[in-house]
């Protein structure tokens, strides 16, 4: 017999799928009606992330520190040296700050979905200036949220992100392959000598043969000091990944 909670589950999920897709038929009705404003300035614009905001990024530019993208002049920064990353490398389009932090909060915390594509289409700019890095890649993972955030948000900001990516350069996209197995303060409201541990142990791989032997692009929204990359990299380690490349949005600097 199937496990009630899980047919709760599985239902419940595809009653938020449902709502989302009736909220976006419902967003393209109203542009017809009324033109769309760009949700990081206000603007009346054509288009949700207008191109003045866009402008205004700060992109990183190499050179980087090899291991964690950090703007620097060479070799790994200061803050990498005694530190055994479990990802090979990371990196990320923009700085943290300004348009960009914005946009990712009206994706991430109000739930405007409509941003996933063109943020995930900076990623794949990014990407596309890196033919010979994606040409190793074998399966991109999303950045996983607990089951209780996903409930409340009703969707994965990372998933969205890695889909563009995936289109892109026809890779597959293992949503599943990655679980997080508790649910986690935010990082944001620890402090840096606390975020590793606050992370410590809170990923599983669910579909290991997703990732074993695969050069794997771990994506995410933002990049802060590392921790949450390098612990889901130890899980996708430990499941027998060959190596993993992390990719976000954002990073601080």
């Amino acid at each position: 017999m199937a496990d009630v909670s899980q047919m709760g589950e599985g239902g419940g999920q595809i009653k938020r799928q449902g709502m989302g897709l009736v909220r976006d038929l419902w967003s393209g009705l109203l542009d017809l009606v009324y033109p769309p404003k760009c949700l990081v300035c206000g603007d009346m614009q054509p288009e949700y992330f207008c191109e003045a905001c866009r402008a205004e990024i700060v992109f990183i530019q190499p050179p980087v520190c090899s291991r964690c993208g950090a703007p620097i002049q060479d070799g790994p920064c200061a803050e990498c040296f005694g530190i055994e990353y479990a990802f090979d490398a990371a990196r990320a389009v923009g700085v943290y700050d300004g348009p960009l932090r914005e946009a990712i909060h009206q994706l991430k915390y109000s739930g405007h979905r409509v941003l996933a594509p063109v943020l995930g289409g900076l990623l794949v700019d990014h990407l596309r200036g890196r033919s010979g890095f994606i040409q190793r890649i074998g399966c991109i993972v999303p950045m996983p949220i607990h089951t209780s955030r996903r409930r409340q948000r009703g969707f994965n900001q990372s998933a969205l992100l890695a889909e563009p990516v995936g289109r892109a350069f026809a890779l597959p996209v293992v949503e599943r392959a990655l679980i997080r197995t508790h649910a986690t303060r935010p990082q944001v409201d620890l402090p840096i000598e606390m975020r590793r541990e606050n992370v410590e142990g809170a990923f599983q791989v669910a579909g290991a043969d997703a990732v074993a032997g695969r050069s794997v692009l771990l994506i995410d929204d933002v990049f802060t000091t590392g921790s949450t990359a390098d612990s889901a990299a130890r899980a996708l380690r430990d499941a027998g990944a060959r190596e993993i490349h992390v990719l976000t949005l954002a990073r601080s600097v």
